[in-house]
C-alpha cells in the first residue's frame, strides 16, 4: 500500500510539471498553428491552450503529418476531451493515426468516410485512460480478420476468441478503468472493460465500433456492456455481446437477460455519445415541467430521473438532466417504473428533496410538472391536520396496538417506513438519535409498512414496532391510491401527534435530508408549551 501511495505521488507531480499552465507559450503556439488551415487555426490555438504544459506534445504530432493525415490529426487534436489533452503523447497519438491508416488501407471491405474518424481514429472508448493498443491489436488479429473478406464475419471471430478467452471479474483494482490492453494482457476486466477492449479489436481491424452500454438497470442496480459495429455492405449498426456470441446482431438480447428493466441504452462512438434505447427495447417519454412562483424554471438542474434496485434510488446520469428555457425536460426511456427527485432549499439553507413515481408507457409520454418553490418548514408547523383515523395494528409480538393508545400525556412520533428502502433506512438513523435524546418527554413508535404480517429473521427493532400491512393505514393518512406509489413517494413518513387530543401533524413525507432538524423544531416547539 505505501508503494502505491508512493507511486500515485509521484504520478501526480509529474503530471502537473507537465500542465502547469507556466509552461505554455503562446507566442510558439500561435506560430505552430500555422500548420492548420485558416478555417481550423483558431480552434487548434485554443487545443494547444487547454492542454497547457503538454501543447508541445500535441504540436509535434500535428506537425509530423502532412497532406490528409494532417487533417486526421488536427481533427483528434481539436477534438479530444482537456484531461486527454493534457495526458496524450506524441508517441501514443501517432501509433493511433498510423495503424488507423494502415487497417482502413488493408481491410477487405468499405470503410465510409463519415465513419473513419468517430468510430475508427478516435481512441476514446469509455473512460480508460490513454494508451497505445491498436499496434498490439493489429498484429494480434488482422491476418484472421482481413482473410474473412467480410466485416461481419471477422467481427464474428474476434466475438468468439473474447467469449473464450477473457474472464469476467469486478474491478479489483485501486483505479479507474483499465486499458484495453491491459485487459487483453490480463486476460479479464469487468463487462465494461471487456466491451471496450473489443470495441479497440475491432477499431484497429478497420471495423467502425462503438461502445453501448446500460449503466443501470431497473430492480438490480448494476449495468450491462456490449459492442455494436457498422456494417457498410447493409448501413446498418449491429450490436455484438461479449459473453454471447451466438445472439451477433440479436437487438433483443439486453430484453431477455432483463426483461422489463431495460431503462437507457447509449453509446460512446468517438467523443460523443447518444441514445439508442428505442432500438433494444419498448420505449416511451418523460416529460417534466418546472416551475417557480408559477413562472417556468429556466435552466432548472437540481433533479434527477432514477430507478430503484437494491433498495436503493440509483439516478440515470447519462440523460443530463437541465430543463430548457421553458423549464421543460424530456427523456426517452424504457417502459416502466422511475422516481422523478428534485432537491432545493428553503431560506434556512435546510434541504428538501421531492420524490415522485413515474410510470413509463410503450408510444406515449408522462408528463409530470414539478413546482420546485422552497419549502416553508416554520409556517406549518403546529398546523392541526385532524384527528388520527381509527385503527388496531399488532406488533412484533402479536399484540394489538390501537389509535385509542395514542392518546396519553406525552405526544408520540409515528414512524413509517420500509426496511429495504435507502431513504427509510438513513430516515430511520435520524429517528433513532433523536429518541434517545427525547425519551423521556416523547414516545416514539415505528411502523413497518409490509406486505404481509411476516417478520424476517434477524430484524432487531429499537423500539415497539407495528405491522402496517399492505401500508393501510399508511394509504389511508397519505391518501395514495396504492402501495407501490406510497413506497415510492411517501415514505419514510414522520407523523407528530399530540397525546391529549389525538390531533396530529404530517412532518415529512418521502425523501428528505433535514428530517432531525425539522423532527427536533417541532418536538421544542411542543416543550416550550
Amino acid at each position: 500500500m505505501r508503494f502505491l501511495v508512493l507511486t500515485m505521488i509521484v504520478l501526480a507531480i509529474s503530471i502537473f510539471a507537465q500542465t502547469s499552465p507556466e509552461d505554455f507559450d503562446s507566442i510558439a503556439a500561435t506560430e505552430s498553428a500555422k500548420i492548420a488551415p485558416d478555417s481550423l487555426r483558431e480552434s487548434l490555438f485554443e487545443a494547444y491552450s487547454d492542454a497547457l504544459g503538454n501543447w508541445r506534445e500535441l504540436a509535434d504530432f500535428v506537425s509530423s503529418n502532412d497532406g490528409e493525415r494532417l487533417l486526421d490529426a488536427i481533427w483528434l487534436v481539436n477534438t479530444m476531451p482537456h484531461l486527454d489533452r493534457l495526458l496524450a503523447t506524441n508517441d501514443i497519438l501517432t501509433e493511433h493515426l498510423e495503424y488507423s491508416f494502415r487497417a482502413k488501407d488493408e481491410a477487405q471491405w468499405p470503410i465510409p468516410e463519415e465513419m473513419f474518424w468517430p468510430y475508427i481514429l478516435a481512441y476514446r472508448l469509455s473512460y480508460e485512460s490513454v494508451t497505445s493498443w491498436r499496434r498490439l491489436f493489429y498484429d494480434e488479429f488482422s491476418e484472421r480478420a482481413f482473410g474473412t473478406g467480410d466485416p461481419r464475419e471477422a467481427a464474428k471471430i474476434v466475438n468468439r476468441w473474447v467469449a473464450e478467452n477473457i474472464d469476467t471479474a469486478g474491478n479489483d483494482f485501486f483505479g479507474g478503468m483499465q486499458s484495453p490492453d491491459m485487459t487483453f494482457k490480463r486476460r479479464k476486466g469487468s463487462r465494461s472493460e471487456i466491451s471496450a477492449m473489443m470495441t479497440a479489436i475491432l477499431k484497429s481491424l478497420g471495423i467502425p465500433s462503438r461502445n453501448a452500454i446500460i449503466r443501470t438497470i431497473r430492480g438490480e442496480g448494476g449495468g450491462m456492456s456490449w459492442v455494436e459495429i457498422f456494417d457498410a455492405n447493409s448501413g446498418e449498426w449491429a450490436p455484438l455481446y461479449p459473453d454471447a456470441p451466438d445472439r451477433f446482431a440479436d437487438f433483443g438480447y439486453p430484453e431477455d437477460e432483463h426483461p422489463g428493466n431495460v431503462t437507457i441504452v447509449t453509446v460512446i462512438g468517438g467523443f460523443d455519445m447518444e441514445f439508442v434505447t428505442s432500438s433494444y427495447t419498448k420505449t416511451g417519454y418523460l416529460n417534466a415541467h418546472f416551475s417557480r412562483g408559477g413562472k417556468p424554471a429556466d435552466g432548472w438542474e437540481h433533479f434527477s430521473v432514477c430507478v430503484f434496485g437494491n433498495g436503493a434510488f440509483w439516478p440515470l446520469d447519462e440523460v443530463g438532466a437541465e430543463a430548457d428555457s421553458s423549464g421543460d425536460f424530456e427523456v426517452e426511456l424504457g417502459t416502466g417504473d422511475y422516481v422523478l427527485q428534485c432537491g432545493m432549499r428553503d431560506r434556512t439553507g435546510s434541504v428538501w428533496v421531492q420524490t415522485m413515481s413515474v410510470e413509463i408507457r410503450e408510444d406515449d409520454t408522462a408528463s409530470v410538472d414539478v413546482a420546485v418553490d422552497a419549502p416553508q418548514y416554520i409556517e406549518v408547523l403546529g398546523t392541526e391536520a385532524g384527528r388520527f383515523p381509527i385503527f388496531t395494528l399488532n406488533d412484533l409480538s402479536g399484540n394489538p396496538f390501537s389509535h385509542n393508545q395514542l392518546e396519553g400525556e406525552k405526544p408520540i412520533v409515528l414512524f413509517f417506513f420500509d426496511s429495504e428502502s435507502e431513504p427509510s433506512i438513513r430516515a430511520r438513523t435520524a429517528i433513532d438519535d433523536i429518541a434517545s435524546s427525547y425519551s423521556d418527554s416523547i414516545r416514539f413508535v415505528d411502523l413497518w409498512v409490509r406486505s404481509s404480517q411476516t417478520v424476517e429473521p434477524g430484524f432487531e427493532p429499537e423500539r415497539r414496532t407495528l405491522i402496517d400491512a399492505d401500508g393501510t393505514l399508511a394509504l389511508s393518512i397519505t391518501g395514495s391510491p396504492d402501495i407501490a406509489k406510497l413506497e415510492a413517494e411517501k415514505l419514510p413518513l414522520i407523523i407528530f401527534c399530540d397525546g391529549e387530543s389525538a390531533a396530529y401533524e404530517i412532518l415529512s413525507e418521502g425523501y428528505n435530508t433535514n428530517i432531525d432538524n425539522i423532527l427536533k423544531t417541532r418536538i421544542d416547539l411542543w416543550l416550550a408549551h
